[in-house]
């Protein structure tokens, strides 16, 4: 279904109220400008956000109404607005360690069954494909640094890309806030934890409960490795030890030695400035230079010459509509190496025949596209 498909909505009348006009025409032609900049789909359910958020550019225009503004967009003169409204309509929602299944089956599945040849001098070459404000991208660093303490000295490169000029700019700058970066001591401790060891699962999301910082990450990391009937008794301990973990887990972080583990991750990998509550977090150098930063429309020309061990392409997929998704599916494919990865959003799947799946979101080129 494309954004000008039949809807429920009647061809006349407001598609939203308030300060400005803005009728089912107006949304459709914005909508049908977002779909062929971006490729991304909106129906006409979302008007209401399409209005909220693009009024802001209409009084910073001063425009008093969505037609003029929309005449504008299609105008040549409106070649610089059409990325500011993008910029406007697109989701940026991203975390450090989204989704840490994704992250423990890169080192499994592509760093360490590669790294004798890495350390050897061979390219490693992951692409985070919608790298939104650069947490996926920094977390993909880290999780080669953890294997590759050198990374810097060997022929490893990152390439996070971006539509959005703004978030790629964000990105590359690499400072965050305490609310941006606390959530990985839980992230860590499910993935270190969850290791090939079904009983240390718990105890995983245990510690990551007691650390405030990562519950909704270690459920999902613990429910990629532990069976199902496990799994879903988590819940249930969890809400019987609630009270005595409140009252204990200063106490059982510091046993643990947690605390301490966090401060030196901290002060490893970030440059931390300001007073707790107010602090700031730059990437390290050694992290900042495993990766390149570019602006690039999915829906475009690639100029990427190499392949790829491993791509990450989350919660972005799932915006197109079928038909972009089915032409873009074989291109990451395309720019696989035969023994790599596939990383997509818990609410995505591959529809194409050439990949099969290797793990929750997870993919490879089946073995006859592979050795083509």
């Amino acid at each position: 279904m494309t954004p000008d498909s039949q809807s429920e909505y009647s061809t006349s009348g407001q598609a939203a109220e308030g300060e400005f006009v803005f009728t089912i025409e107006d949304f459709r032609a914005i909508a049908n400008t977002l779909h062929k900049e971006t490729g991304i789909y909106m129906p006409e359910s979302k008007s209401t956000l399409v209005y909220s958020r693009l009024t802001k550019r209409l009084r910073k225009l001063g425009m008093d109404s969505f037609k003029h503004y929309r005449k504008f967009l299609a105008s040549d003169a409106g070649a610089e607005e059409r990325i500011m409204m993008m910029s406007a309509l697109t989701t940026n929602l991203t975390k450090f360690y989204r989704e840490p299944h994704h992250f423990e089956l890169l080192r499994r599945q592509v760093l360490e069954p590669r790294a004798a040849e890495i350390r050897a001098g061979a390219p490693l070459r992951v692409w985070s494909a919608a790298c939104s404000t650069g947490e996926e991208a920094y977390s993909i660093a880290l999780t080669v640094l953890q294997v590759f303490p050198n990374a810097a000295d060997l022929d490893i490169k990152i390439l996070a890309t971006d539509i959005d000029p703004a978030v790629v700019r964000k990105a590359g700058e690499g400072v965050y806030t305490d609310s941006h970066v606390e959530p990985i001591l839980g992230a860590l401790l499910a993935i270190t934890l969850l290791r090939g060891q079904g009983t240390g699962g718990l105890r995983a999301v245990v510690l990551a409960t007691l650390a405030g910082a990562g519950l909704s990450l270690a459920m999902e990391a613990l429910q990629s490795y532990l069976p199902e009937r496990v799994a879903s008794n988590v819940d249930l301990g969890l809400n019987l030890m609630g009270a005595w973990a409140g009252a204990s887990c200063a106490m059982i972080l510091e046993s643990l030695g947690v605390i301490d583990r966090w401060s030196r991750f901290r002060q490893r990998w970030f440059e931390v400035d300001g007073p707790r509550g107010d602090r700031t977090y730059r990437v390290s150098p050694v992290m900042r230079s495993l990766i390149a930063f570019k602006e690039l429309n999915l829906i475009g020309a690639w100029p990427m010459k190499g392949k790829f061990d491993a791509i990450y392409c989350r919660n972005c997929v799932i915006y197109f509509n079928d038909e972009t998704q089915s032409a873009l599916w074989p291109r990451f494919g395309a720019a696989l190496k035969p023994h790599g990865r596939l990383y997509i959003g818990h609410s995505e799947r591959v529809g194409d025949p050439g990949f099969e799946s290797d793990g929750l979101t997870a993919y490879r080129l089946k073995a006859r596209r592979a050795a083509a």
